[in-house]
């Protein structure tokens, strides 16, 4: 299963023999399609996220959910972006920013000569100010798609497990970060008010990962 934001509105790409389970998310609306690789069928999920004024989804159905997502990363134009969940040593705390009124984690581009764990090391280092980064393991990938100027992007961002042991955070200002906290995982999931729902899902695939470990 792929997971694919638009607006903060979810498209889900299941195989037609993959279960549901809406009630996971039973707040929302959702529609459930068979995909059969229209773009335009790609293009026409999109806008209704876009424009819808309640909260919806989709649920796309193929032959596997790979084939779907390539789809998705022909029609548009994809971009790859790497960052990381950074656990303070030695306690659970893990950093967060607050940047153009959101609290999220910290991320950029890969560069063209960078591999995504390179990209995520600096990119954390940049936003944080942190100099020791010891880089655990991958989480996850998050996908979500938005406009730049005409054209849809399709943001695909490589997420690390990584620790450090200095306390002290230095947003990086001209990056419009206007803070750098410590909080506990937990509690930035339930109460750090608002957040987007792809570094929401990173923060539970991160604490199922801790608790599995």
């Amino acid at each position: 299963m792929y997971k694919i934001y638009v607006k903060d509105q979810p498209i889900v790409l299941l195989s037609r023999s993959q279960p549901f389970n809406r009630e996971a998310d039973n707040k929302r609306s959702w529609i459930r399609l068979p995909f059969r690789g229209n773009t335009k069928h790609l293009h026409a999920v999109v806008d209704n996220l876009e424009k819808s004024p309640k909260p919806m989804g989709f649920v796309l159905e193929g032959s596997d959910p790979e084939t779907i997502l390539h789809h998705f990363t022909r029609t548009f134009r994809p971009i790859h972006a790497a960052g990381g969940v950074v656990q303070y040593r030695p306690s659970s705390e893990i950093a967060l920013i607050y940047r153009r009124g959101y609290w999220d984690l910290p991320k950029g581009k890969i560069d063209p000569d960078e591999t995504e764990e390179q990209a995520a090391v600096r990119e954390v280092r940049e936003e944080l100010g942190l100099q020791s980064l010891q880089l655990i393991q991958p989480i996850c990938k998050t996908y979500h798609i938005y406009r730049d100027k005409d054209q849809r992007i399709l943001k695909i961002t490589q997420w690390y497990h990584m620790q450090s042991a200095e306390a002290e955070l230095h947003p990086q200002t001209d990056e419009d970060i206007e803070k750098a906290v410590w909080v506990d995982p937990q509690i930035a999931v339930s109460d750090y008010r608002p957040m987007y729902e792809n570094i929401k899902e990173v923060l539970r695939l991160y604490i199922k990962k801790m608790h599995h470990t």
